[in-house]
């Protein structure tokens, strides 16, 4: 028999024994019929969690459809909810009922933990992690800005709520019992599915660990968790929000992200209150440190060759001698007019523009030494 935990409300008391055949005579069972197979994610990330033989609770895991390694979806028995609003459960998964849908909105319900019944565990490790899983759920919402209600909240844990490392190794670290904000956390517990037994967690530091994992977190009233003054840090923008034109840097707490290209895809970091985000953005003409270019921008790494599109017209630019602060940039530009291919051979100082002869004007931006690049930029005649 699993250990239960008594969740009241001013009308009634409930108990509920997990794993005892009465449970679905106290089940609420909801959900909108949009959303009857599954939650639609518009934004979305990997998730990866320990998962064994019986119940587990983990974040934002509403349907095995969601499932993209570790566990065949065949193997997910059942997936169960908790409305904190009624302080009663709902079955998500099989066959979901929408006769209570409007209790609680989809996004606010994507962020909680949901008890998830496996018929094995899986075995063997994925990406260095015993027993793990690994599924798409919705990309969370910051976890002070999730509603707690008055007695029992089913908690995702997300990356924002725990130590990083460079806290934990200068034992500069919080509690749970630190990110009450306007709650006051009666009781605070997490499920070992393993053992299959409750642990208090009210005085745990929340590691890397518990991110996936679900926790149980009885408050007194209608809240919202927060850092306590003393522990928000003071996040910094260099480039002062979305500005996919402009390579910026974040400092939050001591640690530095910048913005990087993966191809032509920009991720681009931005503070959201306490905390840094991170946007993915397809440059429509392509990304090139940390940064969308515009029509006519290249960026070359050191002795490089590279196409550069401008107004139609492809313009073959070889990099071949200097390059390195003030030191002039030896180039071949190749391009093709109407009557022939044309190639100039040209020396550029940093800031210098000289006007190729189809009277398009080449400019070298810049050749920082630190970064081994070069900024070339291709542009009308003024």
């Amino acid at each position: 028999m699993v250990k239960c935990l008594r969740f009241r409300n001013k009308q009634k008391s409930y108990k509920y024994l997990l794993l005892s055949n009465n449970m679905k005579k106290r089940l609420c069972i909801f959900f909108m019929l949009l959303i009857v197979s599954a939650f639609v994610f518009a934004e979305k990330q990997e998730v990866q969690v320990p998962i064994y033989k019986g119940w587990n609770l983990v974040y934002g895991f509403s349907n095995p459809k969601q499932l993209v390694g570790g566990l065949e979806p065949r193997y997910i028995k059942a997936i169960y909810a908790f409305i904190p609003k009624i302080q009663d459960y709902a079955r998500v998964y099989p066959k979901p009922e929408s006769s209570k849908f409007n209790i609680i909105n989809e996004n606010e319900l994507s962020q909680t933990a949901f008890w998830v019944y496996s018929r094995k565990t899986v075995k063997g490790s994925l990406k260095d992690t015993e027993h793990s899983i690994e599924y798409w759920a919705e990309e969370p919402m910051p976890f002070y800005e999730r509603q707690m209600y008055a007695g029992w909240n089913f908690v995702g844990v997300t990356l924002d709520m725990v130590n990083t490392k460079e806290q934990s190794d200068s034992g500069n670290i919080f509690h749970l019992k630190d990110l009450a904000g306007t709650c006051k956390i009666l009781r605070a517990y997490g499920w070992g599915p393993e053992k299959k037994q409750w642990k208090d967690i009210i005085d745990e530091d929340p590691t890397r660990d518990w991110i996936g994992l679900g926790i149980v977190l009885k408050v007194e009233k209608n809240c919202k968790l927060d850092f306590p003054p003393d522990l928000r840090g003071i996040c910094i923008d260099s480039d002062s929000g979305l500005d996919y034109g402009k390579r910026g840097t974040i400092t939050i707490a001591g640690e530095t992200k910048t913005d990087y290209c993966d191809g032509n895809i920009l991720i681009e970091y931005t503070c959201h209150r306490y905390s840094l985000e991170s946007k993915n953005y397809t440059c429509p003409s392509g990304c090139g440190y940390g940064r969308c270019m515009q029509e006519g921008e290249c960026i070359l790494y050191e002795v490089n060759k590279k196409d550069c599109r401008y107004d139609g017209t492809d313009y073959i630019i070889e990099i071949f001698g200097g390059g390195c602060g003030s030191v002039p940039v030896e180039m071949k530009v190749s391009y093709e007019t109407r009557d022939e291919i044309r190639i100039e051979e040209l020396s550029l100082a940093q800031g210098q523009e000289k006007t190729l002869e189809n009277d398009v004007v080449i400019k070298l931006v810049g050749s920082p030494c630190a970064e081994n690049l070069i900024y070339i930029e291709l542009k009308e005649e003024d």
